[in-house]
């Protein structure tokens, strides 16, 4: 049973937690619902790989040569709001295509994870060491330095 939240011990809350397994969307929204599992959620992805989001985990992980594919330092999180949305839409419709490729992206982030768990693929690879030491990159230094201790 999973739930996005939960007040059911709490002595205040006048409703209770519904497991999200539990709501059924039919109707107006239902449609919308089909239609983000069936269409979005795939285009997404697509969208995903043809703009070299994908790749720049692939080639953090060192399964793949070449720069950053890329332009914002934060495109990462593209993939992770995909995966976020994608475990919502499995919540209430079993989509056995789309949970594998789902498998897959996270097993393409978990492998470009350093081994202490940190990971951006803007500072993957060369540009770890071309920003040691270097400021114009501001924030990102400084949270990478944090980060690792």
């Amino acid at each position: 049973m999973s739930e996005v939240l939960s007040v059911h011990k709490s002595p205040y809350a006048k409703l209770k937690t519904v497991p999200v397994e539990s709501v059924k969307v039919r109707g107006f929204m239902g449609s919308y619902l089909e239609r983000l599992v069936e269409v979005t959620l795939p285009t997404q992805y697509e969208l995903l790989e043809k703009t070299g989001r994908i790749d720049n985990f692939r080639i953090a992980a060192g399964k793949m040569e070449g720069d950053y594919k890329t332009y914002f330092p934060f495109d990462d999180t593209d993939a992770y709001k995909w995966i976020e949305a994608v475990s919502f839409a499995l919540a209430t419709k079993k989509v056995p295509n789309l949970k594998k490729t789902m498998d897959a992206v996270i097993l393409e982030i978990k492998d470009a994870q350093d081994e202490d768990g940190y990971l951006n693929t803007y500072l993957s690879g060369k540009r770890k060491g071309e920003m040691d030491g270097d400021n114009s990159h501001g924030c990102l230094d400084t949270l990478r330095k944090r980060d690792r201790g």
